[in-house]
């Protein structure tokens, strides 16, 4: 009988650096943040900083995959992003879009809103606009899509074909 080879795995620590070696280019640390890979590169968004207090935030950071790392704040300007949020989902979809859902915005607000953030053209849209003026008021959800799920965060989304399946989490109604 032959003996049973197993690979042995081992961890490597790469070379991580700022772009410009610009400290405002490291994200800081956070938590309930997502990272989604696209192509060679990998996309952080939002997460709740370890500030006093800590503070959900809407940034978005490009970590340059290869033999060498290098992080980028990807500074949108005026353009419009998702608010500030937490425990979030993000899916890829088309390749190179990812779709960012719902997540905690503050202790008693939770999100369902949709939006997609383009990493070739480095820009936010929504497939369905928030009503003006929208502001999240405790579990009450805006006016949404048909079918929306409710508010929620700590859920999971993945895309099965054309469609984005959107598992547990809790917020809600309660």
């Amino acid at each position: 009988m032959e003996e049973n080879k197993r690979t042995k795995i081992q961890w490597e620590r790469p070379k991580v650096t700022a772009q410009h070696g610009k400290e405002t280019n490291m994200p800081k640390p956070r938590s309930g943040h997502t990272f989604t890979v696209v192509g060679t590169n990998g996309f952080l968004f939002g997460g709740l900083g370890y500030g006093k207090p800590a503070q959900p935030n809407n940034d978005m950071f490009m970590l340059k995959i290869g033999r060498e790392m290098e992080w980028v704040h990807i500074r949108l300007g005026d353009s419009a992003a998702p608010m500030s949020r937490w425990r979030h989902s993000a899916a890829l979809v088309e390749s190179t879009q990812v779709l960012v859902f719902g997540g905690f915005h503050s202790a008693t607000s939770r999100l369902n809103d949709v939006w997609i953030f383009n990493t070739v053209t480095v820009d936010w849209w929504q497939p369905r606009a928030q009503p003006p003026g929208f502001t999240p008021r405790g579990n009450h959800p805006p006016a949404s899509w048909p079918n929306c799920p409710a508010p929620r965060g700590g859920h999971t989304s993945t895309l099965i074909g054309r469609n984005v399946y959107v598992f547990g989490g809790y917020g809600g109604f309660g």
